[in-house]
């Protein structure tokens, strides 16, 4: 009798354990659940959602967009630093996530964005820019690719107005030396970004002229009209010109 009671308990505690979801179905049950909160833009609950399952279950094949999704809704509430450290996860720690090229973008993302404007420090932009060439060697077929040579575009033309501004308080202050040595970097680092260059080499013939460099200013003012004959500064530069054909 005793016997057959044992038996009927475990026999019911083995149905019952039969009963419990399995680890993976707990998972994607609640992985799920935490998608269906960012679908409906509840970002903070989402997050916390996808950082619990980070937590609990470390080795899941779901792990890449777990993270992904993490960092995706940090990135919606403007939390750029914790974004970024989810996507450098993924780009580092899981080298065969079909999510990788989305996430090496996203953290160029995250770093342009961080940057302040372009007098302040740039040091989120020089990570930007190593995060969106880093992007463009590994993954040059990316359909991303367009829109990171934007970006990229946009944090180098920060960094050459940075450059430029510099150039042009030395100008201010009649320190030509210091000023030419700025411009030299803008027509040496960003002569492609060219709504600054073409300002540049008119200010660096404008330096050479205060130094009585006059045949090297004659030069750089011929040089502006060949190629930006449309430019701001044309019609300065035809008039330097003109002055220096006076003497």
């Amino acid at each position: 009798m005793r016997f057959a009671a044992v038996l009927s308990i475990v026999l019911i505690l083995a149905a019952c354990a039969g009963l419990r979801p399995q680890p993976d179905q707990t998972l994607r049950g609640r992985y799920q659940e935490a998608r269906q909160l960012y679908e409906r833009d509840k970002f903070l609950d989402a997050a916390e959602s996808f950082d619990v399952l980070a937590l609990s279950f470390s080795g899941s094949e779901l792990m890449d967009s777990i993270k992904f999704y993490y960092a995706e809704c940090r990135f919606e509430l403007r939390e750029f630093i914790l974004a970024a450290n989810s996507y450098s996860f993924i780009v580092e720690q899981l080298p065969n996530s079909h999510l990788r090229d989305l996430a090496q973008f996203k953290l160029g993302q995250c770093y342009y964005l961080l940057a302040p404007k372009y007098p302040l420090d740039q040091t989120y932009t020089y990570q930007a820019i190593r995060a969106f060439n880093d992007f463009l060697k590994e993954f040059p077929t990316s359909e991303y690719c367009p829109e990171v040579e934007d970006y990229l575009y946009r944090s180098r033309m920060k960094l050459a107005r940075k450059e430029y501004r510099n150039g042009e308080l030395y100008f201010r202050m009649k320190r030509f030396k210091a000023a030419l040595i700025y411009l030299d970097d803008v027509l040496r680092e960003y002569y492609d970004i060219e709504e600054v260059a073409a300002t540049a080499v008119f200010l660096k013939a404008e330096c050479l002229r205060e130094l009585d460099r006059e045949q090297d200013a004659r030069a750089l003012y011929e040089n502006y009209l060949i190629q930006y004959p449309q430019g701001t500064k044309a019609e300065d530069a035809r008039k330097r010109l003109l002055a220096l054909d006076r003497g």
